[in-house]
Formats: structure tokens, sequence, C-alpha cells
């Protein structure tokens, strides 16, 4: 899947000075699989990445890989 924030810029005002920052953008783009393993256990493995696609504007990139093992006791 892939999902799309973008953020407005925002101004601060301090005690000193007000500071601007720009919008922000940013795709993120995410796969995931999930296997069963028998009756009881599956795995899932997830993977999301903000760098694969368009090009970020004023934001940090994230990379998060999951591993998820499930049991199921009904």
């Amino acid at each position: 899947g892939m999902t799309w924030n973008h953020l407005s810029s925002r101004r601060l005002t301090t005690v000193s000075k007000g500071v601007s920052s720009g919008s922000s953008q940013v795709a993120t783009t995410i796969l995931s699989l999930q296997k069963p393993l028998n009756d009881d256990w599956s795995m899932a493995l997830a993977v999301s990445d903000q760098s694969v696609l368009g090009n970020a504007q004023n934001t940090l990139l994230n990379r998060s890989y999951s591993l998820n093992l499930n049991y199921s006791y009904f």
C-alpha cells in the first residue's frame, strides 16, 4: 500500500522571535506478507519505507521492519 502526508506550514512565536516552518510532504510505501504456519501459528513480515516514492520535502525519512508471530488459542 501507499500513504501520502502533507502538513501545511506553521508559525511558532516564542519570547524572542517567531519561527516559521515550510510545508512538509512524504509518501510512505508499505509491504506486508502473512503466512499461516499451522492451525495455531502464523507469521507476518512488514516493511515501511518513506524513501522509495516521490521527493520528500522538509521532513525526516523513516524506514521500519517488523516480524510478528501470532498464536490463535480459540
